[in-house]
């Protein structure tokens, strides 16, 4: 587990982290802005949870599961126990960071996760 995370400027992410996490994955941003509208209509209104900073925008995303068809957004940090997650709507995570275009097809009972807000994803199934 990473140590807690320290406060994140979303500004520092958008296109710019989106197109350096592309680069990373051999996908353009044309193809991932193509991948994205075929998909919004159907995903982007589901709940998904995510931990507290994440939802209090202190952290980048670093960590997503998808198991059981529930999605968790997380920052992969330490969090007090009394702390709960929180349930958003993934068409608001998608606006504030077009690099989850990059991930929103992980199968059930996959995991994925990045060092930074730039780095690209990593993929593996749950065990």
């Amino acid at each position: 587990m990473r140590p807690a995370c320290e406060v994140w400027n979303s500004a520092t992410s958008g296109l710019l982290a989106c197109a350096a996490a592309a680069s990373h994955r051999g996908t353009t941003l044309s193809n991932a802005a193509a991948l994205s509208n075929d998909k919004s209509a159907r995903m982007t209104q589901k709940p998904v949870f995510v931990c507290s900073h994440v939802f209090k925008r202190r952290c980048p995303i670093l960590l997503v599961s998808h198991s059981d068809e529930d999605w968790e957004f997380l920052c992969g940090g330490a969090h007090e126990e009394e702390e709960l997650p929180s349930d958003v709507s993934l068409h608001d995570l998608l606006e504030a960071d077009p690099t989850l275009w990059m991930i929103v097809d992980l199968p059930v009972n996959w995991e994925a996760e990045r060092e930074s807000a730039e780095a690209a994803w990593e993929k593996w199934p749950i065990h």
